[in-house]
């Protein structure tokens, strides 16, 4: 582990340092300008021509941050640990790709079974009767 550890406080890496030590600097003065109910919900990332780029995690969230956005200009601006005056402030929302969870399987009593498979028997070949069919295949 030590030698991973060398080798990323050493010349190769120094760039991503001081970037990593940037953002943290940035994300430390935002969220001690923000109020405490969006604190955890919003990131900093990055500074580009007086532009304060942030994201949020929800729109709800960006759209409360966006009404009182002239007011932490104010706030950032006044607190001297930024170099550059921040003009104005993107806010852009960040899109949680959420994994399709799993639906419980609820066991099907075998009298609704049973009923399933007579009118599977009684119908004639349709989009129905394949789904019918769907239901009483084996999962894999």
């Amino acid at each position: 582990m030590e030698p991973i550890k060398k080798l990323l406080h050493g010349q190769n890496f120094s760039e991503f340092n001081t970037k990593k030590e940037e953002l943290e600097s940035l994300q430390k003065v935002l969220s001690d300008s923000l109020e405490k109910k969006f604190k955890g919900r919003v990131l900093a990332k990055n500074i580009l021509n007086d532009v304060f780029f942030v994201e949020a995690m929800n729109s709800a969230v960006a759209s409360q941050l966006k009404m009182t956005d002239s007011q932490l200009i104010e706030k950032i601006n006044d607190t001297h640990q930024i170099e550059t005056k921040i003009k104005k402030i993107k806010i852009n929302v960040a899109i949680q790709h959420l994994s399709n969870p799993k639906r419980n399987i609820r066991n099907i009593p075998a009298s609704a079974n049973e009923s399933l498979r007579h009118l599977k028997a009684e119908m004639s070949d349709s989009p129905l009767k394949n789904i019918i069919n769907g239901l009483f295949k084996p999962k894999k």
